[in-house]
């Protein structure tokens, strides 16, 4: 299994996520679902998955499958992430204003670490599927 692990650890909500790029998604999975008693057979394929811990708000997981990397699939476990983590520290998405701040500025921030990661492996990013109009 070729696995790129990385730890990723914040200050300004107390966190720590650890963030994998894998070619066996589920089976990394399985062993994260072993290490915190989540049942195994509850372990998908998919081309990214965000793990919250079921009992520390403090520990998260981001998998990243190679094969399916896209920039669409980076973005929407980056978006759930944001979301568990403001979400188990009671912090409103949509911020005191409703201009959603806390949820856009946490995702920058684990924008720019998870593609830091990205490019200093130079794993590749394929392009996805989508059609739009020009």
């Amino acid at each position: 299994m070729r696995t790129i692990t990385k730890t990723y650890k914040s200050n300004t909500y107390e966190y720590t996520i650890k963030i994998v790029f894998t070619d066996n998604l589920k089976k990394y999975l399985k062993r994260c679902f072993v290490k915190w008693g989540i049942p195994t057979e509850e372990a998908i394929d998919a081309a990214g998955v965000c793990l919250r811990h079921p009992d520390n708000i403090e520990e998260y997981v981001l998998i990243y499958n190679y094969n399916d990397l896209t920039d669409n699939c980076i973005q929407h476990e980056i978006q759930h992430l944001a979301c568990f983590i403001l979400d188990d520290r009671n912090i409103g998405l949509k911020g005191e204003n409703d201009d959603y701040e806390p949820l856009c500025w946490l995702n920058g921030e684990l924008s720019e670490v998870v593609r830091e990661i990205i490019v200093n492996n130079k794993i590749p990013i394929i392009a996805s599927n989508y059609t739009y109009k020009k």
